[in-house]
């Protein structure tokens, strides 16, 4: 049986303190259970941030004969005179309530059925959708509880992988047979889609602000290109990932770093700037390693790393092979770049050392194509400019881009129309391609805060250079460059950080110049 997540973080790990002792009893059960064409998948409360999908649901199981809804129960369980029963958790605590596990565990099926009849190709009302109580510890069935055998599962059921296995069977052969099936109620490629469909809600993430390092109180619904890459780091020694700005090669990255922690495996993270660190805030606290220039060095068992395209050099060999046990050639390292237009935005790509990485790792690139930072109206401002694979934008439709042609004091009544619109100067970024100091003076001669550093106070004004590889909900892109040649990496990469807004002045109508050359 295919388990998804395929472990859980140590014990006294932060990311483990959602998961119950009689939960991570079962998931190893599950881990152990040998049935064909099975996926369990549990549903992890990582930093305790949103809740949990349908319900309180715990594992549920996807197979040809079915889906089963299990939901563990490791404390006590008492029912009381007047029809409430009362709970324990694993820490001993008791709460009481009017439903009992098993009828808690089939609101859940009912939920989860409901949900995929809306998402799936067939009829989910047809299929069997069953539930079930485990409860490892448990030596006899609650009175009162009126339940069968194979729908709950008691510390006998849970002694060895074996007996669990032929429990597990046992259940869902019973909702199989309760539906009236005597054949596959789902072919092969629909056992895949419902897998599919409910990892995207058990699998999940938890959101980064990293403008203030502050994890965010939701949880972000990892992508099926994303999964695909989360599955094949799991399964390969080196791999190579390439995706345009937004397309969440970071994100994946903090996703895999951090579940590795957890699971104790010593990890590390190289960047080849400093600048970077704003991107993995709060890792170093769970045991990951960032590494890097003007960072520490430091040999670690799995290695990520991020912006490579800097690192597509000989220098990148050497940091690489520094960092990982067993090298470049036989560390175990996942490389994450962007071969697009601003690979080569310090003049530091070499297209032979980019080909090494490939021939180390799989042979080819694995993708991640679509966008997840920027909204429809800004890709399409880069997309007609310049040619880049930046993605489809799977984020909520956003303003029409605003392009004035005016010089640096324009940008004065934009910053203040954008306080009128209640809008934060700290979530501001004036991107500068060109000479910075007309933009820094405009700004203190009109009192307005600003500063170079990321996440400071004020408005934060850099070049594309500094900005590669971060992002800023607000930016106000001053393109003063002789030079249309030097241009196109540098808007792909200034255009490309803002996440809510982009607003462009262009005194000298650059915008239109690549427009021209890009459609020509």
């Amino acid at each position: 049986m295919k388990v998804i997540p395929k472990s859980l973080p140590k014990k006294g790990h932060i990311d483990a303190s959602g998961v119950k002792d009689s939960e991570r009893f079962v998931f190893e059960l599950f881990k152990s259970a040998q049935i064909q064409s099975a996926t369990a998948l549990h549903s992890l409360k990582f930093l305790n941030a949103g809740n949990r999908p349908f319900g309180e649901t715990d594992f549920v199981v996807v197979c040809p004969k079915g889906i089963v809804i299990f939901e563990v129960k490791g404390g006590s369980i008492r029912s009381n005179d007047d029809g409430t029963f009362t709970i324990g958790s694993d820490e001993g605590k008791n709460y009481t309530t009017h439903e009992s596990p098993i009828d808690q565990a089939s609101r859940n099926s009912m939920a989860v059925r409901s949900w995929l009849t809306q998402r799936v190709s067939y009829l989910a009302e047809d299929i069997p959708v069953g539930h079930a109580i485990v409860m490892p510890f448990q030596l006899g069935v609650v009175k009162g509880m009126n339940v069968i055998p194979q729908v709950a599962a008691l510390k006998s059921d849970c002694k060895d992988p074996n007996v669990f296995t032929r429990w597990v069977e046992s259940c869902i052969e019973y909702w199989w047979k309760k539906k009236g099936f005597s054949i596959d109620a789902l072919s092969e490629k629909e056992v895949e889609e419902t897998v599919h469909l409910l990892r995207g809600q058990f699998d999940v993430e938890t959101s980064l602000d990293i403008r203030t390092g502050r994890i965010l109180n939701r949880q972000d619904v990892i992508s099926d290109e994303q999964v695909r890459i989360i599955d094949a780091a799991d399964e390969a020694a080196r791999i190579v990932v390439s995706g345009g700005a937004g397309s969440g090669k970071s994100f994946v990255i903090r996703t895999l770093a951090r579940r590795a922690a957890g699971e104790g495996i010593h990890v590390g993270i190289l960047i080849p700037r400093p600048e970077l660190q704003p991107i993995f805030a709060g890792l170093e606290d769970l045991g990951v390693k960032l590494l890097g220039p003007g960072l520490r060095s430091e040999q670690v068992d799995l290695l990520f790393v991020d912006e490579a395209q800097d690192l597509c050099n000989e220098t990148g060999f050497e940091l690489i092979d520094s960092s990982v046990a067993g090298g470049l050639e036989h560390g175990r390292w996942r490389i994450f770049l962007d071969d697009n237009i601003q690979s080569n935005l310090r003049g530091l790509w070499d297209h032979a050392a980019y080909q090494l990485y490939l021939s180390l790792s799989l042979g080819f690139p694995l993708r991640l194509e679509d966008n997840y930072r920027n909204t429809d109206t800004i890709v399409d401002m880069i997309t007609l400019a310049v040619q880049a694979r930046i993605g489809r934008a799977r984020v909520s439709s956003g303003e029409e881009c605003q392009q004035f042609h005016d010089g640096p004091n324009k940008i004065v009544g934009i910053l203040n129309r954008m306080r009128e619109q209640g809008v934060d100067w700290d979530d501001v970024c004036i991107i500068v391609v060109g000479d910075l100091e007309p933009i820094t003076s405009m700004l203190s001669g009109n009192n307005i805060a600003w500063g170079k550093r990321f996440g400071g106070r004020g408005v934060l004004v850099s070049t594309p250079e500094e900005m590669q590889g971060l992002e800023y909900p607000h930016v106000i892109l001053y393109v003063n460059l002789p030079d249309i040649d030097a241009l196109p990496a540098r808007f792909y990469v200034a255009a490309s950080r803002a996440r809510a807004t982009l607003t462009l002045v262009d005194p000298n109508e650059s915008y239109a110049q690549l427009v021209e050359r890009n459609l020509s």
